[in-house]
């Protein structure tokens, strides 16, 4: 919903939340623009719970399929998978069953997809070691630093502790060590937001709003109404 709404969607919600206008950036004046919310029972999206990229990479290629079957007017025109964040685990996923289903085609009732690249913007590839960098860009960047030497400690402190949780993780994968993983990581950033820093501009302070972004309560207000 925020790339739908706040990026290369053809709307923008107005600033009480209960409307749109027309976003003259919108990719849509060059292209044709699909948003999906997946996996299921993400965003507006529902059915089977999924649990894995695997699985909900299947759904989407089986909805792409479809899709064109339904409409088989855009089956002309090359198709191109992009998402943004952990998109970087999604789209190259969604890319692979996609090469898959159609390396077994004809199969009855399945139509082939156009898959013609993927794109990813400003990817979470590997947390390990992207989050590593927090403490320098918060501290030690081409910026002045934005926090004290204790917090920057403190970061570097919360790194070392999120390596070790990771590396538990990954001895003993299941529910309860990635909820300790998210919040060690979520830690690693904790001192610089504590400190009113907006993680997505260093040169910037959070202003409030989700994602420190105040246009965004009046998305969450327009996208309340249509639930």
């Amino acid at each position: 919903m925020t790339g739908l709404l706040t990026g290369i969607g053809p709307c923008r919600v107005t600033e009480d939340g209960q409307g749109t206008r027309i976003n003259p950036y919108s990719w849509n004046t060059n292209a044709h623009l699909l948003f999906l919310d997946q996996p299921s029972n993400s965003g507006y999206s529902y059915g089977a719970n999924v649990s894995t990229t695997a699985d909900a990479a299947r759904d989407v290629s089986e909805f792409l399929s479809k899709f064109y079957l339904k409409f088989p007017m855009y089956h002309a025109s090359p198709l191109h998978v992009m998402g943004e964040s952990y998109a970087a685990h999604y789209v190259p996923a969604v890319a692979k069953q996609i090469i898959a289903d159609n390396s077994q085609q004809p199969r009855s009732g399945r139509v082939y997809v156009p898959l013609a690249s993927i794109a990813v913007g400003n990817g979470l590839f590997d947390i390990t070691t992207q989050f590593g960098h927090l403490p320098q860009m918060a501290c030690n960047s081409t910026y002045p630093s934005q926090l004290t030497s204790d917090q920057c400690q403190q970061m570097d402190d919360a790194y070392e502790l999120f390596k070790s949780v990771q590396k538990n993780h990954q001895l003993y994968p299941n529910s309860s060590t990635v909820t300790d993983t998210t919040r060690a990581a979520y830690n690693v950033l904790q001192p610089y937001q504590d400190a009113g820093g907006n993680p997505y501009d260093v040169r910037k302070k959070c202003i409030g709003g989700s994602l420190c972004d105040p246009y965004l309560d009046a998305v969450d207000t327009y996208a309340d109404q249509l639930w």
